[in-house]
């Protein structure tokens, strides 16, 4: 399964998009990739294989794309912190996992 037929958003791991200056964004049925200096052939070619499928490249200055990186992967912290949320206020989560280990249900 690619990452195209996924319905979840995909993201480069953190340290790898960091590393690399690449950052890939979905909009409008493309992928954007977005980059800083000049990433290696074989960055652009392990995207391209994760990826499945061909991508819009877009060179952004190094400002642009720190606020990029934050603003893409603050989403997925923000929705972390949902979930938690999601599984109650007074619910202690680790006390939970302890509890669904012990029952064999998780």
């Amino acid at each position: 399964m690619d990452v195209l037929s996924s319905a979840l958003p995909f993201r480069l791991p953190f340290g790898y998009a960091k590393r690399h200056g690449v950052l890939v964004e979905r909009r409008e049925s493309q992928w954007h990739l977005y980059f800083k200096g000049a990433p290696t052939p074989l960055v652009l070619s392990e995207i391209r294989r994760v990826l499945g499928t061909g991508y819009v490249p877009e060179k952004i200055e190094e400002a642009a794309f720190e606020n990029k990186l934050t603003e893409l992967y603050q989403r997925d912290s923000s929705e972390a912190q949902q979930l938690m949320q999601d599984l109650g206020a007074d619910d202690d989560f680790f006390a939970w996992q302890k509890s669904c280990r012990r029952a064999k249900t998780c």
